[in-house]
């Protein structure tokens, strides 16, 4: 067992993910979802039980998270729990836990002309003179709250029947679907009441501890994955 989280009763919360020797990983929600990922093979095998009464888009919410991040996490990619936008031909990651606001700043920044590579869910690579961000999805997911502060209307689709989130589309170069060198990391804070944003610099050991919190299902990690993102996150702080 890797992970177990909610109670028996409360089958929105439930959760537990579990793997064998053969290299599968089998996600149980509450709902009635499983999803087993045969992650060791390239490209990965991913069988899914849809729950009753749920849709093929409510499946995909499980996907775009915790599966996906867990095989990239598998395959040694740093993933960050971070939006990303494009400015120039350099990107800058809103990492940030959740609620902290990194969709509705990518969603608000498109509407004034930068291109998102991805939401919520970052890829990177590292390499020996940059790291990468890499692109994932030509869309930004937000909650009716975040819809309205960027477009002060109530006219996005639901992602999905069941889910509450808006599809925010990124057309034409509101999407950048190539990977760019990160030049800078801005870590969103907690909200206060104040109208003038506070930035301040984070030395490095800090940020390699605070991005650590960050990263994208550390709770699955196993120690070989671990040391593997300790290297990961150095380099990129570098």
């Amino acid at each position: 067992t890797r992970y177990t989280a909610g109670t028996d009763d409360d089958a929105t919360s439930r959760v537990a993910i579990t793997d064998d020797a053969s290299g599968v990983i089998t996600f149980r929600y509450g709902d009635g979802t499983t999803v087993e990922v045969a992650h060791l093979s390239r490209p990965a095998r991913i069988r899914a039980v849809i729950a009753p009464g749920q849709t093929l888009e409510d499946l995909t919410a499980y996907l775009y998270g915790p599966v996906f991040g867990f095989v990239l996490r598998s395959w040694g990619r740093l993933a960050l729990h971070a939006s990303c936008v494009r400015i120039g031909d350099e990107a800058i990651l809103l990492a940030g836990p959740s609620g902290a606001g990194k969709s509705t700043t990518a969603a608000a920044l498109a509407t004034r002309g930068w291109s998102v590579l991805s939401d919520d869910l970052t890829a990177l690579t590292t390499h020996v003179d940059a790291t990468l961000a890499w692109p994932a999805f030509d869309h930004v997911r937000l909650w009716p709250a975040a819809e309205r502060i960027v477009l002060e209307s109530g006219a996005l689709e639901r992602i999905t029947p069941s889910w509450d989130k808006r599809r925010f589309p990124l057309a034409g170069d509101a999407f950048a679907d190539q990977p760019c060198p990160v030049r800078a990391i801005v870590v969103l804070g907690d909200r206060t009441d104040a109208s003038r944003a506070d930035v301040t610099t984070i030395a490095p050991s800090e940020a390699v501890v605070t991005l650590a919190t960050m990263t994208y299902a550390n709770y699955l990690l196993d120690a070989r994955m671990r040391a593997t993102e300790l290297m990961q996150l150095g380099a990129l702080v570098r």
